[in-house]
C-alpha cells in the first residue's frame, strides 16, 4: 500500500469530531495528573468538583455532580446521538469549568497538588479544536461561548454599534437552533439599533430597507400578528410552522448583517473621498 508524505498526510488530514471528542473527554474524565501527594489520583473533573464550592456560577449547587443534574450537562464517553453540537457543548462546559481553576481561587481541597501544566494542556487542546473546527470564543458576563466563524458576521461587526455585537455573534451558537425566543429576542435588539441608520439605508438600498420593515412587521417580531384577536394578526403568518418561521427568522438575520454592512460601507466610502481629495491637493 502506497503511503504519501507527511507533510501530504497532515495537509489533508480532515478533522474526525469523533476522535477529538474522545480525547477530550479521556484527558477531562479518566487521566489522572493530580494527587494528594499521598495516595490518591485525580482527573481534572475531579479536581474541579472538590474545588466547586468556590465556583461564582454554581447557583444553589453544592457539587459538581449536582450542577450537571440540575443543568443537563450529561455527556457519555460513546454518546449514541453525537453531532458537531454535542462536541461544542462539551467543549464550552469543560473549558468554562478548566478556565475558573486557571484564573480563580483553586484550592478548597488544601491537600491536592496544583497541576497546571495539565490545565494550560487542556485548554490548549480546547483551543485547537475549536480553531480547526473554524469557531471563536465570545465572552458573555464572564464566560464563554463557542460560535462559528463568519467573514460576513465579522464584516458586519466590525462597522456596528458595538453595543450589539455580542448578539451578532451569539445568534450562530448551537442553543439557539429550534429556539425560535432566543432568535427573536435577539433579532429585535439587533433591528433596534439599526433603525438609528434607517434613513442612510433607505437611501442607498431602499428595497433592502422596505424588506426588513416588512419582515419585522409581519413575521410576529415586533407585533403579535399569530393571535387573531391581535389587531396586527396575519393569517399567513399564524399558520406557518415552527421550522418555516425559523427559516425566515435566519434568513431575516442575514439581511440584518447585509444591512450593517451596506450602511457601514457608506463611512467608507467618505474616508475614501476624504483620501482622494488629499492626493488632488
Amino acid at each position: 500500500m502506497r503511503r504519501g508524505h507527511f507533510s501530504e498526510i497532515i495537509k489533508n488530514t480532515e478533522l474526525d469530531i469523533k476522535a477529538e471528542y474522545n480525547r477530550l473527554f479521556d484527558m477531562f474524565y479518566l487521566e489522572k495528573p493530580f494527587t494528594d501527594g499521598v495516595f490518591d489520583e485525580y482527573s481534572l473533573c475531579d479536581y474541579i468538583d472538590k474545588t466547586f464550592l468556590s465556583f461564582p456560577f454554581r447557583g444553589t449547587c453544592v457539587s459538581l455532580e449536582d450542577f450537571d443534574r440540575t443543568h443537563s450537562f450529561i455527556f457519555e464517553q460513546q454518546p449514541r446521538d453525537f453531532d458537531i453540537d454535542y462536541l461544542i457543548n462539551f467543549c464550552e462546559y469543560s473549558y468554562n469549568l478548566t478556565m475558573y481553576l486557571q484564573v480563580g481561587q483553586p484550592y478548597d481541597f488544601i491537600y491536592l497538588l496544583d497541576n497546571r501544566d495539565f490545565i494550560n494542556k487542556y485548554l490548549q487542546q480546547v483551543n485547537e479544536v475549536i480553531n480547526k473546527l473554524r469557531y471563536r470564543i465570545i465572552n458573555e458576563g464572564g464566560l464563554n461561548k463557542f460560535v462559528p466563524n463568519s467573514i460576513f458576521v465579522e464584516e458586519a461587526v466590525n462597522v456596528s454599534d458595538k453595543s450589539i455585537e455580542e448578539r451578532l455573534y451569539e445568534y450562530n451558537h448551537f442553543s439557539y437552533k429550534g429556539d425560535l425566543a432566543k432568535k427573536k429576542d435577539t433579532l429585535l435588539a439587533i433591528y433596534d439599533k439599526m433603525t438609528a441608520n434607517e434613513s442612510e439605508l433607505k437611501s442607498i438600498n431602499k428595497e433592502l430597507s422596505n424588506n426588513l420593515a416588512f419582515a419585522f412587521n409581519n413575521l410576529n417580531l415586533r407585533h403579535n400578528n399569530v393571535d387573531n384577536t391581535s389587531k396586527d394578526f396575519q393569517e399567513a403568518t399564524s399558520e406557518m410552522s415552527e421550522e418555516e418561521m425559523e427559516k425566515w427568522y435566519d434568513d431575516i438575520y442575514q439581511l440584518c448583517l447585509l444591512a450593517i454592512i451596506e450602511v457601514g460601507n457608506i463611512q467608507r466610502k467618505k474616508e475614501l473621498k476624504d483620501l482622494q481629495q488629499k492626493y488632488r491637493g
